[in-house]
């Protein structure tokens, strides 16, 4: 399997995985789904938009951070890195 292949596939476990969470941060800002997921990306970064909404934030972060290794093989694959 590619990188980009591995990370499309990472992405979408992580979006199944944390849809209730992406769904309330979505509602509670009045956006879409899309916005949702990375306000929830953003929450492992320093990111706020989840106050009050109670998840796994460590748990969270590790999904997140398995993502990021992905994404920067694949950016170093690529020469962007």
């Amino acid at each position: 399997m590619s990188l980009k292949e591995d990370y499309k596939k990472k992405e979408e476990e992580l979006k199944a995985k944390w849809h209730d969470v992406i769904v309330k941060i979505a509602e509670k800002n009045g956006v879409d789904m899309g916005v949702g997921y990375d306000m929830l990306r953003a929450t492992a970064r320093g990111g706020d938009y989840a106050e009050g909404i109670e998840f796994d934030r460590e748990d969270f972060n590790n999904d997140y951070f398995d993502l990021m290794l992905i994404g920067n093989e694949l950016a170093k694959e690529e020469g962007l890195l």
